[in-house]
């Protein structure tokens, strides 16, 4: 009898959400001469209102790192495709990194870097394409299958690309973890493939702990705990500096500065609905008249970006009431 399996170990082999099409259409724009580029390159409007995930981050030597941060920012990028052509796609990157990065050598290296990624990508998505995952009962490979050594020689051709880096680590992980998970349900004894499963899990929990990724996540969970008792900013604060600090010099501060920035936003906004509500309820003249003065109080309000977040922000708050 097969044993059922989890999904958690069947999501290994399916390493990449993105379809091998989708990608195969965005390689094909990579390519572009200066003068092909977009001049007005905008996010998506199903992005209205958002800010980029993950953040890059450089070496002491100032070159740029593949590493979380950084992939998170790839895939935000990412989310675009289908809304935004290719060329479009690759327009919107290079003016983000124009509008966030004034060294031309970082931008050159994040997207060379980026290109490689979208290549690794796409050759992980062809090679995992059809396979099924892992199940109880299924012979051993005494080496490597056809799907393991593809994609170990796909992240190989990768790393000769981008370095080593956390990126390239962490999925080298993953494919090591993945070998081990198949041939763990290659054991014929319900018991003892359990047990190596749960080995592989405990390993797995134990590396992560350890990592950036969940020494931020157990910081952040010590300082929400902090913030939900009611602690004052003091306490906050200190707490920070002590959990994430030590993780990222600075990071703390960075922070704080972020939590003033949502507070001064969130004001700015509760400010406005103040003044629009009481426009509403004080408006006499036409329905028309009423959506003119609105639209001039947002112009007073806010810049043009920052509207475009409210927007984004009403037609969630829209949904939800649904």
């Amino acid at each position: 009898m097969t044993a059922p399996r989890d999904p958690k170990h069947s999501r290994l082999f399916s390493i990449v959400a993105l379809s091998v099409a989708a990608l195969a259409g965005l390689l094909g724009g990579c390519e572009l001469e200066p003068d092909a580029r977009l001049d007005a390159a905008e996010a998506p409007r199903s992005l209205d209102g958002t800010e980029l995930d993950g953040a890059f981050s450089y070496d002491r030597d100032g070159h740029f790192v593949l590493d979380e941060g950084a992939v998170q920012a790839f895939d935000y990028f990412l989310t675009a495709d289908g809304e935004l052509s290719p060329a479009e796609i690759d327009a919107w990157v290079q003016q983000s990194l124009r509008a966030e990065i004034r060294s031309e050598a970082r931008r050159g290296e994040i997207m060379d870097a980026w290109y490689a990624y979208l290549v690794y990508r796409a050759e992980a998505a062809e090679a995992a394409a059809g396979q099924a995952p892992p199940s109880a009962g299924a012979p051993a490979p005494a080496e490597p299958d056809a799907l393991e050594a593809t994609l170990a020689a796909a992240l190989d051709r990768f790393e000769a690309e981008v370095g080593p880096g956390p990126f390239v680590t962490h999925e080298r992980a993953q494919l090591h973890r993945a070998v081990a998970v198949r041939a763990a349900y290659a054991l014929d004894d319900a018991a003892e493939r359990d047990a190596e499963l749960a080995r592989i899990d405990q390993a797995e929990a134990e590396r992560f702990a350890h990592s950036r990724a969940g020494r931020y996540l157990a910081a952040r969970d010590s300082v929400q705990g902090l913030i939900d008792a009611g602690a004052d900013d003091a306490t906050v604060q200190a707490a920070r500096a002590e959990h994430f600090d030590a993780i990222e010099p600075g990071a703390a501060e960075r922070l704080a500065a972020l939590d003033a920035k949502r507070a001064a936003w969130n004001a700015k906004l509760a400010s406005f609905r103040t003044e629009r509500q009481s426009l509403r309820d004080s408006w006499v003249a036409s329905p028309a008249g009423l959506d003119e003065a609105v639209a001039e109080l947002e112009l007073e309000r806010f810049t043009a970006a920052e509207r475009r977040r409210v927007h984004a922000l009403e037609r969630l708050d829209d949904g939800a009431g649904l």
